[in-house]
């Protein structure tokens, strides 16, 4: 009986815990996008463009997996905790080659990363949602329960907890 009352109530307090490691990982992405739009060649967040729209990128997860192995070390910042990427699917990843993909590499896809991507963006756009956790079949990410909101990884650099289905004031 007292296993019924205290495995759930175990349970309810990882999820925050798994939260707080999902807005890690989104902050870590964000510093390396940083850095990586601070390198002179660069100047803008990470993207495969080669036209003069970096928005037109047509790969952003390949995109985003230029930050691997040059800006963030360990695969597993692209996996939220609450719900994981397989591991042999994140050991797989090809490391960058002095900042570019190796040609036949395996890299970032939409089932070996729990996050989208929006490429391109410049350091100043301060407001832009750069990244967040990829959404579920409602409005926001089902990873830390059904459609109560998603991490979002905003220009600025900060990651917030956001209920999508409402407008930023929360109304």
């Amino acid at each position: 009986i007292l296993a019924t009352i205290v495995v759930p109530q175990l349970q309810s307090c990882h999820t925050p815990a798994r939260r707080s490691v999902c807005a890690s990982n989104l902050s870590q992405i964000g510093k390396a996008c940083f850095i990586y739009a601070d390198q002179p060649a660069n100047g803008r967040f990470p993207t495969l463009s080669t036209t003069d729209d970096p928005f037109a990128d047509t790969n952003p997860m390949h995109a985003l997996s230029l930050l691997y192995n040059g800006y963030i070390k360990d695969p597993r910042v692209f996996s939220c905790p609450s719900k994981q990427i397989a591991p042999a699917l994140l050991q797989k990843l090809t490391p960058t080659v002095n900042g570019r993909l190796a040609p036949g590499g395996t890299y970032l896809t939409a089932a070996s990363c729990s996050y989208g991507y929006d490429p391109g963006h410049k350091p100043d756009d301060a407001v832009a949602a750069i990244a967040a956790e990829k959404k579920g079949t409602g409005p926001n990410s089902y990873n830390h329960g059904t459609d109560l909101g998603q991490n979002v990884l905003i220009g600025s650099g900060t990651v917030e907890f956001r209920d999508t289905t409402k407008n930023l004031l929360g109304k």
